[in-house]
């Protein structure tokens, strides 16, 4: 996954900033947790600044982990419609390589190897709901060749229909398999400012 996001990417990328994108994200794998390892639960955070390339970093963050073994990925984008739809659009561009339904796009143009397309549970249009999601979703996971991803608006009720959804149809499974959760702009609704034994709605969601 990283190797046609990096060729992708040096079509508009000047080489000196992929190599940049390449280190940074380098650092942040080898920090995140090792997919083969039975159990682990790991936090931390990558500071950035406005319009920095944010975006790009954990696209090519989400291709590096998949190709080292995560399976299953989350990404929590902003609280409006608009700027979830966005980071889909760039998501599908940069790690599914599929757009508009199945044209290819971005990263899938010219890639034949369809048993490795990730599986994207959320629409360009549309936030999570079960109903897509089970008609998308793979029958068995135990079983799967290609990554899951889905990416949701920083929404409590969004969230809570995601926890209970994953809980009904994975419950068994998912713990088995390595997730990475991405929090983007984490330090927007997601912080608790409230007392720890009662955290606001969407922080303890989270």
């Amino acid at each position: 996954y990283w190797d046609r996001y990096r060729k992708y990417t040096l079509k508009g990328l000047n080489k000196s900033i992929v190599d940049v994108i390449n280190l940074d994200t380098d650092t942040i794998v080898n920090n995140i947790g090792d997919p083969e390892d039975n159990k682990f639960d790991r936090y931390g955070m990558v500071v950035g600044h406005v319009q920095s390339g944010k975006t790009g970093n954990y696209s090519a963050l989400v291709c590096k982990a998949a190709d080292a073994g995560y399976r299953f990925f989350v990404i929590i984008a902003g609280d409006k419609n608009n700027l979830r739809n966005q980071t889909q659009d760039r998501i599908n561009e940069t790690f599914i390589g599929e757009c508009d339904g199945n044209k290819q796009c971005g990263v899938g143009i010219g890639d034949s190897n369809k048993k490795k397309k990730p599986v994207s549970l959320t629409l360009e249009t549309g936030d999570f709901d079960a109903k897509t999601a089970e008609r998308l979703a793979p029958l068995n996971l135990d079983n799967l060749s290609a990554p899951i991803v889905l990416v949701i608006k920083k929404n409590a009720s969004i969230l809570s229909n995601l926890t209970e959804w994953l809980e009904r149809n994975y419950k068994n499974v998912i713990s088995e398999h390595a997730m990475l959760v991405i929090d983007d702009e984490s330090d927007y609704a997601s912080v608790n400012t409230k007392k720890a034994s009662d955290p606001t709605s969407i922080n303890s969601k989270i």
